[in-house]
């Protein structure tokens, strides 16, 4: 094989070759045009040296650094050189000169680095672009779910009002003259629309969490008189109609909290209704007093049908239930205690349960008490609203 023959043969190399004789360049493969982005006729019969020196910041000292070894026939050597001009990669690259004759040498750069930098910043930019377009496209189910959530709630609320309010006006207006095994029905129609739009709000509260478009307002509450007394109160026929024992204590001297209103209102409903739900016959005990480190406590006891150990593991997932399927003995969709324990996070309130089989449940709220005038108030909010 000749000279020529080894020079076609380079010249298909997926990496740049130089051929140097006496230190100019003589031949140079396509890649090697490509990377230096000049045509063959540009570059040939140039010093090597100062061709290369061109590339460089250190221009002198590159070039007396190739002269010299060049100069020396025997010693193959390689460096590492930082190129500018028109390159746009940062990496040091390796070039490897290799001698094969007393007049003749072999330049090799080694453009691995560049490909694998050009790889990363190009896998950069698409992770940016996908990114971009993930979040937008989240943005827009996001919006699409708000939509469709509203419009499903509306077109539920809308027509199971007026079902209410008439059968109330009906109930009212002929009550003297209805039997009373009939008057029952009017009680199954309440209860049942009062399930639908219960489970409507929780799906719409929970939407609302998972999709990040809620509203929260913390603001200084009156646990007992702004929350709990009205809840206590719109429970009281619930608990009668299952022969329940359902009363309070109230031992708060300080009962001042930081919180979102309407977050509250939700997490204490949730919990007397379930109490109440899950309890068939005995009793719901609530009481409230104050810690000895000065907490707000809320405690809600009943002597229900508890809960099992190996479901209390997962007792805060969505759309769960202890006794699942259509057989199941109690009616809800499972969101209620994992909405609870959300709202809690979001106000910073303590959540504890305790709960045996068949020996009752046990709920435990702690509230810092919220003092106006208190150096840590202004944290206490920075906090909440974070």
């Amino acid at each position: 094989m000749n000279f020529f023959d080894i020079l076609k043969i380079i010249d298909f190399f997926s990496e740049p070759v130089i051929i140097l004789e006496k230190g100019r360049i003589k031949f140079i493969n396509s890649a090697a045009n490509e990377f230096f982005q000049l045509d063959s006729s540009e570059i040939s019969e140039k010093y090597f040296a100062t061709f290369l020196a061109d590339f460089s910041e250190n221009k002198l000292e590159l070039t007396n650094f190739l002269i010299s070894n060049l100069n020396d026939k025997h010693e193959n050597f390689s460096f590492d050189c930082k190129l500018i001009n028109h390159f746009d990669y940062s990496d040091k690259i390796k070039i490897s000169i290799q001698k094969f004759d007393d007049t003749h040498s072999f330049v090799k750069i080694d453009t691995t680095k560049i490909i694998f930098e050009q790889l990363n910043s190009k896998f950069r930019t698409e992770k940016e672009k996908l990114k971009n377009e993930l979040i937008q496209s989240q943005n827009m189910t996001s919006q699409m779910k708000e939509i469709f959530l509203n419009q499903v709630s509306h077109e539920i609320r809308t027509p199971l009002s007026a079902i209410l309010s008439f059968a109330s006006m009906i109930r009212e207006d002929l009550k003297e003259h209805i039997p009373a095994d009939l008057m029952t029905g009017f009680e199954v129609i309440n209860r049942g629309g009062d399930r639908v739009i219960r489970t409507v709000d929780l799906m719409l509260n929970m939407s609302e969490i998972l999709t990040n478009t809620f509203r929260f307002n913390p603001q200084e509450l009156d646990f007992f008189s702004d929350i709990f007394y009205s809840i206590f109160d719109k429970n009281k026929n619930y608990a009668k109609e299952k022969n329940i024992k359902f009363e309070y204590t109230n031992q708060s001297q300080c009962d001042s909290i930081l919180a979102d209103e309407f977050m509250l209102n939700q997490i204490v409903d949730n919990i007397i209704n379930n109490a109440i739900k899950f309890t068939d016959g005995g009793s719901v005990k609530i009481s409230i007093f104050n810690s000895e480190a000065g907490d707000l406590i809320f405690e809600v006891v009943d002597t229900g049908v508890g809960i099992s150990k190996e479901y209390l593991n997962r007792i805060f997932q969505a759309f769960t239930q202890e006794d699942e399927g259509v057989r199941r003995k109690y009616d809800g969709n499972g969101l209620g205690l994992s909405l609870t324990k959300k709202y809690c996070d979001l106000n910073n309130i303590g959540f504890d349960l305790k709960s045996k089989k068949n020996s009752g449940t046990k709920v435990t709220l702690k509230f810092q008490i919220f003092r106006k005038g208190n150096s840590g108030t202004n944290e206490n909010i920075e906090k909440a609203v974070n």
